[in-house]
């Protein structure tokens, strides 16, 4: 049963991922049929790419929604306000539970069944790269502002680090690490991984492997993690809280509850 929600919350996590960036709502009123229709749509609020206050590349204004499917091993593309697909990529992707976009646009699927990372290059549905050194039941992801991609393998107890571009591991970050199942990148570029096996969150420094940080009060079973624009961290608890974190604390700020149940993800 722990399984089955585990993996349940990652998918949502990994739909509500792919959802965030862009401007006010990354939508536009039109109904494009393709990327260049999307870019034509977005008009002047297209805007490069660029690392955002997490970390994280916030993408294009009127960026499309990717939407991971396990269900039936696909990644769903819905451009810009609309509800029709606009392509469904197939190729490469078994157990999608997570998804990241870089800041050149590319398409990361974490394939949790196939332990594989899939890549994509803007508008393709053909395979570019398979990243497949160090994988282990991959289960989510995360892109930082320099483009290094961030793989949290639920299965090896690890993260693995890999340079932009690049199939091969150039890190390996295994202490503190147990059955990881969430990342985030701050602007200063620390990694967050929430560990549900020991119910902590372990906070490394940029480019180390060695903690920095233990989070573990109020803690418990974590699902989801999220840093804001001012660095506070914020922990999706399955039991039933949102705990939030002073950037560079480990003590509990403020503990959200009201409204919350079973949370799996979160998104600013």
């Amino acid at each position: 049963m722990k399984q089955l929600r585990n993996l349940v919350g990652a998918c949502l996590s990994a739909a509500l991922l792919a959802a965030c960036g862009g401007g006010s709502n990354g939508l536009s009123p039109s109904t494009p049929t393709s990327d260049a229709a999307s870019s034509a749509a977005a008009g002047s609020a297209l805007l490069p790419a660029t690392a955002g206050a997490n970390g994280l590349y916030t993408g294009y204004a009127g960026a499309n929604l990717y939407v991971a499917n396990p269900g039936n091993n696909t990644v769903t593309v819905y451009g810009p306000g609309s509800t029709a697909v606009l392509r469904t990529i197939s190729a490469g992707v078994s157990g999608p539970l997570a998804l990241a976009v870089g800041g050149s646009g590319n398409l990361f699927v974490a394939n949790y069944t196939g332990n594989t990372v899939k890549v994509y290059a803007p508008g393709s549905t053909a395979v570019l790269q398979t990243i497949s050194a160090g994988m282990s039941a991959p289960r989510a992801l995360a892109v930082n502002g320099f483009g290094r991609l961030y793989v949290a393998n639920y299965g090896g107890n690890t993260v693995r680090v890999y340079a932009q571009g690049s199939t091969a591991v150039l890190q390996t970050i295994s202490a503190g690490v147990n059955s990881p199942v969430a990342l985030a990148v701050d602007g200063s570029g620390q990694l967050f991984v929430a560990n549900q096996g020991n119910n902590t969150v372990t906070v490394y420094a940029p480019g180390s492997t060695s903690v920095l940080q233990t989070i573990s009060a109020g803690v418990n079973v974590p699902e989801a993690l999220a840093v804001n624009g001012f660095g506070k961290l914020f922990v999706a608890n399955y039991g039933n809280t949102v705990t939030v974190y002073a950037p560079g604390q480990t003590s509990v700020l403020q503990t959200i509850s009201a409204g919350v149940s079973g949370p799996y993800a979160l998104a600013f």
